[in-house]
């Protein structure tokens, strides 16, 4: 359903009637013990029929709250007092897959082993698989391969280490792309590669499709690679990947001959919306982390690896180690090593080949309950509906925020009214789910428009229990270029590379870093409320004295300029004393 042999497809859901009919009702009857599904108290149907609705919602029907807050009693309630802004970070574990978590601890064996709990574990392990590429990829799930790692940098980790690099190969990687994906460039280019780097949105990416020329395509010549985000995890704007698949895939990323791979880190994308593929630009490798998509397990996630490319990375592997060394050893006893492994195991032999040692089995089970669940709450176009929602609301809301006005319009010339409080950075409010994921990245100013360091701010929220996430997310390059993107000229002077001290952060005008919410399922409209209204105190505590000091100022004594700049200093390092103490 989220695919498309030629034209882009909606990513907004389908018609209403057929969301409810789809997710409303059919998802009721899936879920059913002898299948394996959720066996919780109140079963996976009452949160079914919740998404159900938001799907419906999301195909241009009228939002309802109290969809959202049945969905976080049922199965969030282990929230309750706090405010969860970080699903970019991590995805809270729904209740009934913790009730089912202990399960997977007793009967499971080592799948290694032929006995009758390694046999039954090595099944739970295949279905599994077969699970996540279908939750994943949807039709396309019989294109690809499942390889298990311990999360989205183990992926993409398997990636550098066993692409066939070379002298001529290239490897390009986006501009915003998370730091593990950016450290694919230090492998290539301890093989010869060449590395560079490509914005993706902007004049220089206009300019630099207009400028490409196909290159030479075939299997012949250097290997080159190229990898992208398919949302920026630090403003949430997202890509289109098909385009920039078929832009790489046609060597218009990058100068000579060769074979061009693409790796798309879904991590980010997968955590509250669809993976839209389309039959004429398949990315080679896709990286992603489960945790972020449902909760549980931490240390699991995948490279789903296309049938094509499994050969390649397989035959380029050095280190072979536990299950991966004995089909290696197998296959070379028959004189025909990595090709006679794939040859005659086909995908599984390939996968072999690529996961070293006993896999994380108990975590691999309690994925396929997690998997369950998340199906029967029906399309991810629902869940992004969800969550982009949210997303714009706060957006346009802190966009709206503006610092209260002193008696009289200014105090020495200088204006103390109606300056923004925030500065939100990537897609603005409005913009559609096609460009935008459920995130929103943020910094707040002083009346001057300087940027308020966000660690200080970060702490205080975590202090009136906001769960936000700052810093710079683990995202050099995404970081950067928000920041250039919004502070102008001034971006040299406001970006401060990340060897400084988190709290040194916005001394002397400098700043490196920001605060994100972020939205999923847990998440309900009183978290944009109870947000909002924090950074409303926030800064009602940093500007209260010098207003009340701007009562009794002669709107021409320049003496009382200075008085309220004086007051204004102390008492706003007053407030960030008494908040690193909280």
């Amino acid at each position: 359903p989220r695919s498309s042999a030629g034209g882009a497809r909606s990513e907004l859901g389908s018609p209403s009637g057929m969301a409810k009919k789809r997710v409303g009702k059919a998802a009721c009857k899936t879920p059913s013990k002898k299948a394996g599904g959720c066996s919780a108290p109140g079963g996976c149907c009452g949160a079914a029929k919740v998404l159900g609705a938001l799907a419906a919602e999301g195909a241009g029907e009228t939002p309802n709250p109290q969809l959202a807050k049945d969905l976080f009693a049922r199965e969030f309630a282990h929230l309750n007092g706090r405010c969860y802004l970080d699903h970019a970070g991590a995805a809270p574990v729904p209740t009934s897959v913790a009730q089912q978590a202990a399960g997977e601890l007793l009967g499971a064996g080592n799948p290694h082993s032929a006995n009758g709990a390694g046999t039954a574990t090595g099944a739970r392990i295949a279905e599994a698989r077969r699970s996540a590429a279908e939750a994943l990829l949807g039709s396309f799930a019989n294109r690809y391969a499942c390889v298990f790692t311990s999360g989205a940098t183990a992926a993409l980790k398997l990636v550098a280490d066993c692409f066939p690099w070379g002298e001529g190969s290239s490897f390009v990687y986006a501009a915003d792309s998370h730091d593990s994906a950016r450290g694919i460039g230090d492998v290539a280019r301890s093989h010869g590669a060449a590395v560079s780097e490509i914005a993706l949105s902007g004049s220089s990416s206009e300019s630099r499709s207009r400028q490409a020329r196909k290159m030479a395509y075939g299997s012949s010549g250097p290997h080159h690679l190229f990898t992208f985000p398919g949302e920026d995890n630090v403003t949430g704007a997202k890509h289109d990947i098909h385009r920039w698949v078929q832009l790489a895939k046609r060597g218009q990323l990058g100068h000579g001959a060769g074979r061009w791979y693409v790796c798309l880190d879904a991590a980010k994308l997968l955590a509250d919306s669809p993976l839209t593929l389309h039959e004429d630009a398949l990315p080679d490798f896709v990286a992603l982390s489960f945790y972020k998509i449902v909760g549980a397990p931490t240390g699991l996630g995948a490279l789903l690896v296309k049938h094509e490319a499994l050969p390649m990375l397989a035959r380029s592997k050095t280190y072979r180690g536990g299950g991966a060394a004995a089909a290696f050893l197998a296959a070379e006893s028959g004189g025909s090593g990595v090709e006679a492994a794939i040859r005659d195991g086909g995908e599984a032999g390939g996968v072999r080949l690529l996961e070293d040692g006993t896999l994380p089995f108990q975590q691999i089970g309690l994925l396929r309950h997690g998997l369950r669940w998340l199906n029967s709450l029906g399309t991810p176009e629902a869940r992004q509906m969800h969550a982009w929602r949210l997303r714009d609301d706060l957006a346009r809301r802190l966009a709206a925020l503006r610092h209260p006005i002193a008696p009289g319009s200014a105090v020495g010339g200088r204006a103390l009214g109606a300056a923004p409080i925030c500065l939100v950075y990537g897609p603005p409010a409005g913009a559609p789910p096609s460009e935008v994921g459920g995130v929103v990245a943020f910094n707040v100013l002083d009346r001057q428009g300087r940027v308020v360091s966000h660690a200080k701010v970060g702490y205080a929220a975590a202090a009136r229990g906001i769960d936000l996430r700052w810093g710079s997310f683990c995202n050099i390059g995404g970081l950067r270029q928000a920041l250039l993107a919004a502070h102008g000229d001034g971006a040299k002077e406001l970006y401060d590379p990340c060897w400084k001290p988190p709290d040194a952060l916005a001394e002397d005008g400098y700043v490196n870093g920001a605060l994100r919410a972020s939205f999923g399922l847990a998440s309900r409209g009183e978290d944009v409320a109870t947000l909002v209204e924090f950074v409303e105190a926030f800064v009602a505590a940093m500007v209260e004295p010098i207003l009340k000091e701007a009562e009794g100022c002669d709107l021409d004594d320049a003496d009382c300029d200075s008085t309220a700049a004086s007051q204004e200093t102390q008492e706003t390092q007053e407030t960030q004393e008494t908040q690193e103490t909280q």
